[in-house]
């Protein structure tokens, strides 16, 4: 009874493990964050474990473990989305078919059936720990060899794909371990068989989640995409206003030796009224030439520069504060990306205003010590929901919304930057350190 006991609380102990490390590792779950709450049910999980273990037996334990997995992305995970949820019968059985395939190595190299292996409580709990390693060894390649995590995105389709391969292989792997006492043929070559259906079975799922991790880059190559042709589009723009402001320029030069003739005629016949209104219309004419600068880096001027215009025509108060300095780590590219998603996000919110003198932006940006810190304020016209720091869109087409939102997400996260939400008193702000 004793050894069935610490059976069961180590069986049980790896395939929480297992579990939490496929959700933490491939999928980047969060753990849930009160350490009471996680605590408790980890104790509720074991102590449904060792209920069932003592009045159904250790076998029935064994068997029905996977319903217990349930409960991990419901109460041990940051939040109980629904995508974890559905995501559990490929934990379940890309876990399942690692610790198979173990167990059809071990009776490959003793010389044992499968199943006969698998009666040694040792060698189970052996097989069941195989996965914690090899989840061990991808968490290590992306941590300090890929130094990024792998992003995957489903769609409805991969879904599909996956719940078709999950069943698949469930079906196969089940038919391989019976056949698996087939007498007729020998201990090593039913271990083969089984090991390479196994290993089939598992590189179908792997291919499926590469596939979703394929098609993330795929949008967020797509989005950058987008982002570097709106740049280019802002830098063009830029040029052309160069090139006419040079044009004028070169006339007004030229015309600078008549404009002091003139003002010098109405100064010799004390007409100061005239004199005052032609040097007016003169500096009028040459401001078009200034230039206005907001953080002295060209590239990040222009992007400003463009949506300041836009949100100006669109009757929003625009107030910009800061300067960068001249050297810093962050790219231009990524602090493009940054203030235009802000500032477009700004722009879309005020315009959802009635009253035009309620619609402001405010801007901070300064650089110390080679980091930059953001500030982005902006009216609302109404309150906007902020849960675990992440943004709930009301526009009804969510699917190609909140991109914005992502891309400042991933290009703070590149330099393990913060970001923060905050919404008080009809405003919302974002504010960034990196």
């Amino acid at each position: 009874m004793k050894e069935d006991l610490v059976y069961t609380f180590l069986y049980i102990s790896l395939e929480i493990l297992n579990y939490l490390s496929a959700y933490l590792i491939i999928f980047h779950a969060k753990l849930q964050e009160r350490k009471i709450f996680f605590v408790l049910a980890i104790l509720m999980i074991l102590g449904i474990g060792f209920t069932v273990s003592i009045f159904a037996g250790v076998d029935v334990m064994e068997t029905y473990s996977f319903i217990l997995g349930i409960l991990i992305p419901l109460f041990l995970l940051k939040k109980p989305e629904r995508r974890w949820f559905l995501l559990y019968p490929v934990v379940f059985i890309g876990t399942s078919e690692i610790v198979v395939s173990s167990s059809f190595v071990a009776g490959i190299i003793l010389n044992k059936s499968e199943l006969d292996l698998l009666e040694n409580r040792t060698v189970m709990l052996m097989c069941e720990s195989t996965t914690i390693f090899m989840l061990l060894i991808i968490y290590i390649y992306q941590k300090f060899i890929k130094h990024e995590k792998w992003e995957i995105e489903i769609t409805k389709r991969q879904y599909i794909i996956l719940y078709t391969g999950v069943i698949c292989a469930f079906v196969i792997l089940g038919c391989v371990q019976a056949l698996s006492d087939n007498t007729k043929m020998s201990v090593q070559m039913r271990n083969m068989y089984g090991l390479s259906i196994a290993l089939i079975c598992m590189i179908f799922v792997i291919m499926s989640l590469w596939q979703g991790m394929i098609y993330s880059r795929e949008i967020r190559h797509r989005q950058q995409a987008k982002l570097y042709e709106e740049y280019m589009k802002m830098q063009e723009e830029r040029i052309h206003t160069i090139i006419l402001n040079d044009k004028e320029m070169r006339r007004y030069q030229h015309d600078m030796k008549a404009h002091f003739t003139a003002m010098k005629s109405y100064y010799k016949n004390h007409d100061f009224e005239g004199l005052e209104k032609y040097y007016n219309e003169a500096i009028k004419s040459s401001a078009i030439f200034i230039v206005k600068k907001y953080t002295g880096n060209v590239a990040l001027d222009a992007v400003i520069r463009q949506l300041v215009e836009e949100a100006e025509i669109k009757r929003i108060q625009v107030i910009f504060e800061g300067i960068l300095a001249k050297n810093f780590t962050v790219s231009v590219f990524d602090l493009c990306t940054i203030m235009s998603n802000l500032i477009k996000n700004a722009i879309e919110a005020c315009e959802e205003i009635e009253n035009d003198k309620a619609k402001t932006i405010k801007i901070h940006m300064l650089s110390q010590n080679e980091q930059i810190y953001i500030l982005v304020k902006n009216t609302v016209a109404h309150k906007v929901e902020i849960k675990d720091n992440k943004l709930n869109t009301i526009k009804t087409d969510k699917k190609n919304h909140g991109w914005g939102s992502q891309n400042v997400k991933e290009a703070v996260k590149k330099y393990q930057g913060s970001l923060e939400y905050q919404y008080e008193d009809g405003w919302f702000q974002a504010e960034i350190l990196i």
